[in-house]
């Protein structure tokens, strides 16, 4: 891995802002967190970035999940009204893991790109 050039760009990148790309990837959450983990291993982040920023990046989408698991707890037990608004609730909490998640994607797509123009630049 040492002497592949992408590899190398990506290990820069990652040296430098580690922790805001793995909240990102994270935030994400598109890609397999087994694969991920290793590669993060292979690069030069600490353990404790690397644990808060995963911490940071998980933390919306492990509370989407547990409200959708509430809200179905309470659904099975409470009245019409209550149910509704528990549904509605677990929607919006869904939207915003998405809407968070897309600009997660959208920032590292947009930081492949600028690493791509400084690696073009070394080339050069």
């Amino acid at each position: 891995m040492a002497k592949n050039p992408k590899f190398l760009a990506v290990d820069r990148a990652i040296a430098s802002e580690g922790p805001k790309i793995v909240v990102l990837v994270r935030l994400a959450a598109v890609f397999p967190f087994l694969f991920v983990n290793y590669a993060f291993g292979l690069t030069g982040i600490g353990l404790v970035p690397y644990v808060i920023a995963t911490f940071i990046g998980i933390l919306p989408g492990a509370i989407a999940f547990v409200y959708l698991g509430a809200a179905g707890a309470a659904a099975a037990t409470q009245n019409k009204t209550k149910t509704i608004i528990m549904i509605v609730g677990v929607a919006i909490a869904f939207a915003v893991s998405i809407y968070v998640g897309r600009i997660a994607k959208r920032a590292l797509f947009h930081d492949q790109l600028e690493d791509a123009g400084d690696h073009s630049d070394v080339q050069q």
